[in-house]
């Protein structure tokens, strides 16, 4: 070897003390467990998001198919019954076994009063005493 091929490689190459081969080979070993960190933290984000709209989807279904009444088949055989509440009549769809259905009406009472003011509007009158003879 020549002695400008030897000057041309320690130029290139300085030599480094102990102390600042370690530094370099322990920060090289922190940035690939930090590599590391950053690939499981992308990962998880992943599998975050994947469940996250799995569960809207399995949200959305368990909506869907809950029913309102015009989505669920509708058992054939029915009855219909009155339900009478406050100032209300309710006609409610019922299966054989009485589970409910649907509601098919509510109606208004066409009589207001309540059983107090019925028998009071009732009331006796004496009406002989103005036909005096």
């Amino acid at each position: 070897m020549s002695e400008e091929e030897t000057l041309d490689s320690k130029e290139s190459t300085p030599k480094q003390s102990p102390n600042t081969l370690q530094t370099k080979s322990t920060l090289e070993e922190y940035l690939r467990k930090l590599e590391d960190i950053h690939s499981l933290a992308e990962r998880s984000k992943q599998v975050r998001e994947e469940a996250h709209r799995l569960a809207e989807d399995l949200a959305y279904k368990r909506f869907e198919n809950r029913g309102t009444g015009g989505q669920r088949a509708v058992p054939k055989e029915f009855k219909t019954i009155v339900y009478p509440f406050d100032k209300y009549l309710i006609k409610i769809k019922l299966t054989p076994s009485n589970e409910f259905i649907e509601i098919l009406e509510v109606k208004v009472k066409k009589d207001f009063l309540s059983y107090k003011q019925k028998m009071i509007s009732k009331g006796f009158h004496d009406v002989d005493e103005f036909y005096k003879e």
